[in-house]
């Protein structure tokens, strides 16, 4: 890392601290001798975390200047420009609050970094930082698992349909939607709201219309305990049960997310 390199991080860190300062830290530091000023006196012990965080926030922008530095060690210097306030100084702010989250982390730095370089300043889309912000830890992790190769991703949909009384007539409803097997072990009931969300940010499309050809990749997601206890309870009330199969995939913008976000080059 050249001298170039290290005042770059550090102006842009002061810049990022100081408004960080202004619209954070600096009411609740005048709180922090005293609870006098604040709306309730309980608020100090409802917001002992958020004390802890104006107490460590030095040492959470030492964390991410490290972290930065780190990256930019392998970009040549005749790549490295001054990243865009716009990206950088929103980006720097999240960055310090879940420096301890490996994936949430890495996907601010990720964007700090490309913004950085200016072979890749173009995909830094400054949308991509409320993107981040809108991610639990758990849906970061997914999409660090996520397999690019895959352009079609498999899932399902599991509804029941039951007969009306003196009728030849059939109710549908749904029971659960979205599902797939992620990459790696987590709790299978965590993944259809992750789906919903992938979707809402437009990172993923989801195909109702189109399947996969190959039916043990559905039947892998059918067979899951997530799905045969839920169906076990319906078959309780002489339902049946109907699997609704498609698939995902990543749109336009949610590859350029990924590229920029997620993926190491």
């Amino acid at each position: 890392m050249d001298e170039f390199q290290k005042q770059l991080i550090e102006t842009t860190v002061e810049k990022t601290a100081g408004a960080a300062y202004e619209d954070l830290a600096k009411p609740t530091m005048n709180a922090l001798g005293t609870v006098a000023s604040l709306p309730i006196r309980s608020i100090r012990v409802l917001c002992r975390k958020w004390e802890k965080w104006i107490v460590s926030g030095e040492e959470n922008l030492k964390k991410t200047d490290e972290l930065i530095q780190k990256k930019l060690e392998m970009i040549p210097d005749n790549l490295i420009s001054e990243p865009e306030p716009y990206i950088a100084i929103p980006t720097l702010q999240q960055l310090t609050y879940c420096i301890d989250n490996k994936f949430l982390r890495e996907m601010y730095a990720n964007l700090l970094v490309q913004s950085i370089k200016k072979d890749s300043k173009e995909n830094a889309h400054p949308a991509f930082v409320e993107i981040i912000k809108q991610l639990t830890p758990f849906e970061a992790r997914f999409l660090f698992e996520s397999d690019m190769s895959n352009i079609y991703v498999p899932l399902i949909d599991v509804d029941e349909t039951e007969r009306i009384e003196e009728s030849d007539s059939f109710s549908r409803h749904n029971l659960v939607r979205n599902v797939c097997i992620p990459l790696f072990n987590c709790d299978i009931d965590k993944v259809p709201l992750c789906i919903e969300n992938l979707e809402r940010l437009k990172i993923i499309e989801i195909l109702d219309s189109c399947a996969l050809g190959e039916d043990a990749e559905y039947e892998k997601i059918e067979s899951l305990d997530f799905i045969q206890d839920l169906i076990k309870v319906q078959k309780a009330k002489n339902t049946t049960i109907v699997y609704c199969r498609k698939v995902y995939t990543f749109t336009t913008f949610g590859k350029l997310f990924m590229k920029t976000c997620v993926q190491e080059e």
